[in-house]
């Protein structure tokens, strides 16, 4: 993994890598000359990894996983104010089909369909792109693999400040990118895990409460979370 980052950032001098974690040893195909960005998540998709991005060190930081997962409770009420969310329902997917055990001739020996629980809410099956896992040889693997790729419920993504979310009930005096903890959101009608995926601070305003981002999106294989830690004025 030293070696493949190094190539993603041979063309981008001002940024800089470190990796925290050990990951084994693997081989990339098709590893060639594209964009840092879409290299960075092949790279990461490959070696099962995530990373955050510090846009004032220009740094990003490889880890094997980011964040704690918590038995907290946050629960936001209608009368909560200063918050933005977005809700995109358009990639829900209820079934997926996950290729395992490759052969020695580049296909796949056998297959497992996974179908989400949520499948009978809707008209028809919606199908997500099938999964194709090289390094898995187990039928439950990768069984667990495609339950956990698949987004079989709408992606909501809420922007509120620290302060906010210490008053709708979260405990913890720290927080870090990556930790997840439960919501209810009374106003969209929501219980879920969500997830921290970005912490924006303000150094030079003591006064102004961090803004952080949770989401409920799955972390998928082929969509690795890009976690950002944004110092502002």
């Amino acid at each position: 993994i030293q070696q493949a980052m190094a190539h993603v950032f041979s063309t981008t001098p001002d940024w800089s890598f470190e990796i925290i974690g050990n990951f084994n040893q693997s081989y990339l195909t098709k590893f060639g000359n594209d964009n840092p960005i879409a290299l960075l998540n092949l790279l990461l998709e490959t070696f099962k990894g995530e990373y955050t991005v510090s846009s004032v060190n220009k740094r990003v930081t490889i880890y094997n996983s980011i964040g704690r997962t918590t038995d907290e409770q946050v629960r936001f009420r209608h009368n909560l104010s200063s918050i933005e969310r977005e809700v995109d329902s358009n990639n829900v997917k209820t079934a997926v089909k996950a290729y395992y055990n490759k052969d020695n001739f580049g296909g796949y020996e056998n297959v497992v369909v996974y179908r989400s629980p949520l499948e009978n809410q809707y008209r028809r099956t919606k199908w997500a792109v099938p999964l194709y896992l090289d390094d898995v040889t187990e039928e439950q693997v990768a069984a667990e693999r495609a339950r956990d790729a698949l987004q079989d419920k709408p992606v909501v993504s809420i922007s509120v400040s620290l302060a906010n979310v210490k008053e709708s009930g979260l405990k913890s005096n720290t927080i870090e990118l990556g930790d997840t903890f439960f919501l209810i959101d009374e106003r969209l009608n929501l219980e879920d895990e969500f997830r921290i995926i970005e912490i924006e601070s303000y150094p030079l305003n003591e006064n102004r409460s961090p803004l952080i981002t949770v989401s409920n999106a799955r972390r998928k294989l082929e969509d690795i979370t890009i976690g950002q830690i944004i110092n502002q004025q």
